[in-house]
């Protein structure tokens, strides 16, 4: 699956990304400049014709926010690797992202990232399974 923008008047579909693996749940940003999506790369395939056979999570691959600049086409990461994100919501004014992400194979946790430094913190301290994060229209709460 990748990304494509059409004019709401009709024509050809542009095409953003070309992206090797599972892109999901795209969300435009507020000011329509970016749009933010999920996205795990693809495991590589085999070197060699037949030799197929791999080790299960000998390197996995973690789903990852990223934004995407519509117009230049820029991709950027918002959540570090190494984490998998399960589903991110953005704030009304596109200051901060929302993320929930597996924090041990026992409990999810959901961090807020603010958009301009880059900084992440946590919005509670986990206790099992805090995931769907929500923001308020408003902004006011998560």
């Amino acid at each position: 699956r990748q990304l494509y923008v059409i004019n709401t008047g009709g024509g050809e579909a542009r095409a953003l990304t070309a992206l090797h693996g599972d892109l999901d749940a795209p969300v435009w940003s507020p000011d329509g400049r970016e749009i933010a999506f999920t996205f795990t790369e693809a495991q590589p395939s085999p070197i060699v014709p037949g030799a197929d056979q791999r080790v299960e999570d000998e390197s996995p691959r973690y789903g990852r926010v990223f934004a995407l600049n519509v117009e230049t086409g820029a991709l950027r990461a918002l959540t570090p690797d190494g984490y998998p994100v399960h589903e991110f919501a953005s704030s009304p004014d596109g200051n901060w992202l929302a993320y929930g992400f597996a924090r041990t194979s026992q409990t999810t946790a959901i961090k807020l990232l603010t958009l301009a430094s880059g900084e992440p913190q946590y919005a509670a301290e986990p206790v099992l399974h805090d995931t769907s994060p929500a923001i308020h229209p408003e902004g006011k709460s998560l």
